[in-house]
């Protein structure tokens, strides 16, 4: 089905926390609940999450429609307030250092079955581009139905 190469005006960031006790994953999900919370306001926030990978390692997900919008997040006081407590929750002794960094990606391509994330419209987002979206599923469609009668 793979994906669509299509130009898409959403900057995503990523955030990994490696906290040395699993009973950090509480005070930090709260954080992240308000920081939602306080956030909502923002303009340019599209969706965001915590992502749990095991009980000492998770990830915040957030998606943004531009700069400006990121630029307002670092001001929510939630926010700033999580960062200090972030950096104690991953401070690792053995590397003088917190175990925590962050990434900002775009996003070069999407699959046909985008548009069903629950409160996300790609299709708003990339316009006149969405047409590549829609031949790219009628292609995975033919292709489907050609597999399945023996086509191939």
């Amino acid at each position: 089905m793979g994906m669509v190469r299509v130009e898409v005006p959403v900057i995503c960031v990523l955030t990994r926390f490696g906290l040395h006790s699993a009973w950090s994953l509480i005070p930090l999900l709260r954080s992240v609940r308000r920081i939602q919370r306080e956030s909502a306001q923002i303009k340019g926030l599209l969706k965001s999450a915590l992502l749990i990978e095991n009980l000492h390692t998770c990830y915040t997900l957030s998606l943004w429609t531009d700069e400006r919008a990121l630029l307002e997040f670092g001001s929510v006081q939630s926010h700033v307030n999580a960062v200090r407590g972030a950096f104690k929750r991953t401070w690792r002794k053995e590397a003088a250092r917190p175990e925590i960094w962050s990434a900002q990606l775009s996003i070069v391509g999407l699959s046909w079955s985008s548009h069903f994330w629950h409160g996300l419209d790609f299709r708003a987002l990339l316009g006149k581009e969405w047409h590549r979206i829609e031949d790219a599923k009628q292609r995975s469609r033919e292709l489907l139905r050609t597999v399945s009668s023996g086509g191939i």
